[in-house]
């Protein structure tokens, strides 16, 4: 839950000290009052539930570029640049995807897309989607279901779209500001 600080003239003088020190953990809330932003600094790793270690870790290292960090009996880690992903060994695990849109998307860049998309289309990958949005993108199903993306843009990119044809009901917000554009 955020803290909501008080105008200047009730805060203590230690909510003070503590707002000049980290500006940037405050953020206006719709009212104008001075919130408290977690300290999260963003996605640490994903876990994934798999049947078959051995055929999971050779698709996420073979087919994705991961590299194997750690492998024990029940599990492994692996690494694709600052993302980190444990496999973990689950007999419970679904049969196939769920029907829901949830996924997660790995970074291509443009220049090797194609060479990706070949490597797909040469295996047995199967996909579960067809691209309709901003970028180039490959959606694959992993040996358990699991649904990923592999995109060739980013959010500014994406962004950029939106704002050429915008969604029904679309507010873009100014990060710095927290304001709406």
């Amino acid at each position: 839950m955020a803290a909501v600080s008080k105008p200047p003239h009730l805060r203590t003088e230690g909510q003070q000290k503590r707002i000049a020190l980290y500006p940037d953990r405050f953020v206006n809330d719709e009212g104008g009052a001075r919130v408290e932003s977690p300290v999260l600094k963003g996605l640490n790793h994903i876990t994934l539930s798999v049947r078959d270690l051995s055929r999971s870790v050779a698709y996420y290292t073979e087919l994705l570029g991961f590299s194997l960090r750690a492998r024990w009996n029940r599990g492994a880690y692996l690494a694709l640049g600052e993302l980190w992903l444990c496999l973990s060994h689950d007999a419970h695990v679904r049969e196939g995807p769920l029907a829901e849109y949830s996924h997660f998307a790995l970074s291509v860049g443009s220049a090797d897309f194609d060479d990706f998309s070949r490597k797909v289309a040469e295996g047995t990958h199967p996909t579960w989607k067809e691209n309709t949005s901003e970028g180039e993108s490959i959606y694959l199903l992993d040996p358990d279901g699991h649904k990923l993306e592999v995109h060739a843009g980013s959010l500014e990119s994406r962004l950029a779209a939106l704002r050429e044809v915008p969604c029904d009901g679309l507010v873009l917000y100014d990060e710095a500001r927290n304001t709406h554009e």
